[in-house]
């Protein structure tokens, strides 16, 4: 859509970003404008939303490594989850740790699940909508207030 940009061609990068964000506050671009040559490309990537493996005793995975989805404010909170459900899991069935893993995986599988399918994308389409920030920034007010106004 937005055509096709050399990545390791800097000059490119930034002309095409000041091309896309022209409408912004030139504050905004100043800062495209006179970034250093060092910039760091970095994709997102996420997994299917109904993303499963099969069970290996004694191994499994938590946090993104489990269910990797793009930025949308819930990642270390699953993940703290994840870490507190499965010690729980494992404590329970001590003397078989794998029925705990087991218990583990199907839990963290349908919260992640529900949670991806709400809408994975929220802050990932709010930081590039085509009609520029206030969108994020309206989806950070109605949070609550900004921390000066506490």
């Amino acid at each position: 859509e937005h055509g096709i940009v050399d990545f390791s061609n800097i000059k490119e990068v930034k002309a095409k970003l000041l091309e896309l964000f022209s409408d912004w506050d030139s504050s905004l671009n100043k800062m495209i404008e006179l970034c250093d040559d060092d910039m760091v490309f970095r994709p997102f990537y996420g997994l299917p939303v109904d993303h499963r493996w099969v069970n290996k005793p004694g191994l499994t995975l938590l946090g993104d490594a489990a269910h990797l989805m793009p930025p949308n404010g819930e990642g270390v909170n699953l993940a703290m989850l994840d870490a507190l459900e499965l010690s729980e899991a494992i404590l329970k069935n001590i003397k078989n740790f794998n029925d705990g893993v087991v218990e583990y995986e199907k839990t963290m599988w349908d919260r992640s699940n529900e949670i991806a399918q709400e809408n994975p994308n929220i802050l990932l389409d709010l930081c590039l909508a085509e009609d520029g920030p206030g969108g994020l920034l309206e989806f950070f007010n109605s949070h609550g207030p900004p921390p000066e106004e506490l």
